[in-house]
């Protein structure tokens, strides 16, 4: 997303943000459902990686399905409002 459509979007909004007093640029975007950050700032973080396995759909223009299976690395991290 550039700067340009941040500033005119509703639902995003970019701030400096501090975790364990290390300052992190965030996007934030009420109109999603999950949010990611770099894999570097997982470790600066010291946060627990955690792998899933699954299978990622994808539908073609011919309405077939095609499967195959993914890994993913991710950590959890919670944003709670005081």
């Amino acid at each position: 997303m550039s700067d340009k459509e941040v500033v005119a979007s509703t639902t995003v909004a970019t701030k400096a943000l501090f975790l364990n007093s290390k300052p992190f640029y965030v996007l934030f975007d009420s109109g999603t459902t999950h949010s990611f950050i770099l894999t570097r700032f997982t470790m600066q973080l010291n946060l627990k990686k955690m792998q899933a396995e699954t299978n990622y759909r994808i539908k073609l223009p011919n309405d077939s399905i095609t499967e195959f299976p993914i890994s993913i690395n991710m950590s959890l991290l919670l944003l709670l409002e005081l």
